[in-house]
């Protein structure tokens, strides 16, 4: 992956669409890490601690991605969520339910955003400012 040479920091970020803690689950090895997870435009970040200069991975949003509640398997992971992407399902949970609940309706609009062609959450589209139109005369 050439893109993942720049690794970015939680500073660098800015201001974020969506963060918080939440627990996520390993991809090779099954085991649950509470991570800081940075929601900005189509990418979820994610990193060890809220201070961390380098993230630990990322998630791309694309526009056939999807994010859904998902059911609890125990009680530790009760409010739990997960994120699709071409390669791989993330699965993690927030600690409660109206937090697991955000994130799935940032998650999901950001996913809108890719689909309606926005590139970038965050930044309207020139074309969508409104213009005002001259009122045409039609004067009988």
């Amino acid at each position: 992956f050439g893109m993942a040479t720049t690794k970015t920091s939680v500073q660098a970020l800015g201001t974020p669409d969506k963060e918080g803690f939440l627990t996520k689950q390993g991809g090779k090895i099954k085991t649950w890490k509470r991570r800081w997870f940075v929601l900005k435009g189509d990418t979820i970040y994610y990193f060890k601690t809220q201070k961390d200069t380098e993230q630990t991975g990322e998630i791309k949003l694309l526009s056939t991605s999807a994010c859904n509640p998902e059911p609890a398997q125990s009680k530790k992971g009760k409010y739990r969520f997960s994120v699709g992407t071409p390669n791989r399902i993330y699965q993690m949970f927030c600690d409660t339910e109206k937090g697991m609940q955000q994130w799935v309706d940032k998650i999901s609009k950001a996913i809108d955003n890719i689909s309606n062609g926005g590139s970038n959450g965050s930044s309207p589209a020139p074309e969508s400012s409104p213009v005002k139109q001259p009122t045409p005369r039609e004067e009988p």
